[in-house]
């Protein structure tokens, strides 16, 4: 093969996969408002729920910060990043913890449900 014929090969193999890749990569991706709100911001949801057996409010602490009350028999759900998280139950306006710390992670677009019966 003469060298003229092969540039115009490697050129005409060149050219095919660019078009391969990108197609490829155009036909993957999805366009911004089609994407959910969870998958747009990257985040989940956290439903928190104070099961506690003697009626007790508990001050809910998530990542550091104080989210306020959680009355006795009821659950809320806060929407978070995706990644590591933690979050501590303290019996309200006290400096006494009802349950262990829970450490967990949040999967993007999923419900990662918690309870504490202290």
């Amino acid at each position: 093969m003469k060298k003229t014929g092969r540039l115009r090969a490697a050129g005409a193999v060149l050219l095919a996969a660019t078009a391969l890749v990108f197609w490829a990569c155009s036909s993957t991706t999805t366009p911004l408002d089609q994407l959910s709100d969870c998958q747009r911001h990257q985040t989940g949801t956290l439903s928190i729920t104070n099961s506690s057996t003697l009626g007790l409010d508990y001050e809910i602490i998530l990542d550091g910060t104080s989210q306020g009350k959680l009355a006795a028999g009821t659950t809320r759900e806060f929407t978070v990043g995706a990644g590591p998280h933690n979050v501590v139950f303290r019996y309200y306006e006290t400096t006494n913890y009802a349950c262990a710390t829970r450490y967990f992670q949040i999967t993007e677009c999923e419900t990662t449900s918690i309870s504490c019966s202290g």
